[in-house]
Formats: structure tokens, sequence, C-alpha cells
């Protein structure tokens, strides 16, 4: 077989369905753009630019584990750092921490631009947060502050390493930094609520939390502090309430917003909708909250 085979080459490029699976995909036409390709899969299965679009149709249609197999088989045959940062990426994504630290630790060994080079570092960082693996996170933070970057993400996990060594101080400092950084970066809000809270600022942390929550009214660790934090004033119960139930709507079986769902209608005085929640914790995960 050619090259060109191989590398999106003529026969690839000249061929009507992969035409029509670029516009389908161009126009939001997913499933479609899946079909035209699955048509001519044997016949291109082998082809990077074909492997591609496949793994970004994929992802599109949020069938994430064929995704990871075409990325994998993608990585395998291109000699391009970027197909593999993208499979090392969608590893991560899917909670597959081993396999995608393996594939960040081979890259380091390879030649990378600064950019290259952030992006793999930043996925070790997410990698060992996600693991509480300190020692190995502080070494990678170095390596990326060497490449003189500055990042939320990076400010947030370095707040994660301080408060693990009880420096309340030093972790709202780096948390500061990170919403300065990024004002969009609503985990650090809500972190930054959180250790404003430990310091006995009940007020900058309830602050901190609403901005969380308007960031992103879907932070979990934000309405469970809500949650926690809300005395038994009638409206603050109210508008807690609301927050949650409007998580509620769109992730109806999640376990600690529904036992946080409870709670807050214990405090109302409205025990009989709270059982009713409670059942459904015990029926759908088999335990009974402690309220």
């Amino acid at each position: 077989m050619t090259s060109s085979y191989f590398n999106g080459g003529r026969m690839l490029t000249g061929e009507a369905q992969y035409i029509s699976a670029c516009e389908q995909f161009k126009k939001g036409q997913y499933k479609k753009s899946f079909l035209s390709l699955i048509s001519i899969s044997n016949k291109y299965s082998n082809d990077l630019n074909f492997l591609r679009i496949l793994s970004e149709v994929q992802m599109a249609l949020k069938d994430h584990s064929a995704q990871i197999k075409t990325l994998k088989a993608l990585s395998e045959i291109s000699h391009l750092v970027d197909d593999r940062i993208k499979y090392m990426n969608a590893l991560l994504m899917q909670n597959e921490l081993e396999q995608s630290k393996q594939v960040a630790c081979t890259l380091l060994g390879k030649e990378l631009s600064d950019m290259q080079q952030q992006l793999v570092l930043k996925n070790l960082i997410r990698v060992y947060t996600l693991q509480t693996n300190f020692e190995e996170l502080g070494r990678i933070c170095e390596k990326f502050d060497a490449l003189g970057f500055e990042d939320a993400e990076v400010n947030y996990s370095r707040a994660l390493m301080a408060a693990s060594r009880s420096e309340i101080d030093q972790a709202i400092s780096y948390l500061r930094k990170a919403v300065q950084l990024d004002p969009t970066f609503d985990t650090g809000w809500a972190a930054l609520a959180l250790h404003h809270y430990q310091k006995g600022d009940a007020e900058l942390a309830k602050g901190n939390l609403e901005k969380a929550l308007d960031l992103n009214p879907y932070n979990t660790s934000a309405l469970k502090f809500l949650t926690q934090w809300t005395d038994d004033k009638s409206q603050d119960l109210q508008t807690s309430l609301e927050k949650v139930n409007y998580h509620l709507q769109s992730f109806n079986f999640d376990e600690e917003l529904t036992e946080c769902h409870a709670k807050l209608l214990i405090k109302m005085g409205r025990s009989d909708l709270a059982h009713l929640e409670m059942n459904k914790l015990t029926y759908y995960f088999g335990k009974q909250p402690a309220l």
C-alpha cells in the first residue's frame, strides 16, 4: 500500500463518503457522519485522517469508550505528538488515570514544543491531583513552573498541597491567584469558600460560594457546602433548596445531592418530602442517610 493511504492522501480525500462525513460533521449531523464513516471503515481503518475524524464524531456522540479505542489505534500508527496527546486527554476524561499517566510519561521522553510540554505536564498534574499523590504532584508542578507559564489549575493543585500541610493561608493565596488568572474557574472559587469558612469568615465564604454557583450551578462541591452552611432562615433555606433542585432536575440520581436535598427539606419542616428522598436513597443506593 502507498504511503498516501496511511496519511489521508488522494485515496481518502477523493472518497465521496469521507467528504460527506466531513460535511455532515460540520453541520452537526453526527449520526449521519458516523454512518458515512462506518460505510468505509474497512477500507480506511488504518488511515490517519479517517481515524481523526472518526474520533471527533465519537466524541460528539459521547461514545467515549469507542473514541478511546479509535485514539489508541491512531496513536499506535501516528508519529505526531498531538495525536498521542489527544489519546492521553481522552483517557483522563474517562478516569483511566494510570493509562493516561503512562502515555504522558512516555511523551515526556520525546522532543516536545513548550506548548506540548505544558499540555503533558498539566495532564500529569490532574492525574496526581486526583490520586492525591502530593509528592509527585509537587515535582511535576516544579517542572511546569520552569516553563514560565501561569495557570489556574496548577495554582489550585498547589493549594491542595498546602492545605494537606494545614497551611490554610498559603492555600488561600494560591486559590486567589487561581481565580485571578481565570475568573471563571468555579472549582477555585468553591475551594476558596471552603478555606475562608474554615478560618471563620462565613460571609466571605458564602460570597465565594455564590460566585462558584453563578459560574456553574452544577458544581456539586459548592452545593454540598451551601447545604451545610445554610442556617434556618426561611429565605436562605428556600434559595438553597432551589439551587439543589436545579441540579437534581438534570442529575436525578446524584446520591450526595439527593441527601443534601433531604437535609434541607428537614430544616424546612418538610419531613414528609424528606422521607421520600430517603426512600429513594435506600432504593437506588442501598443506604439510609444519617439526617
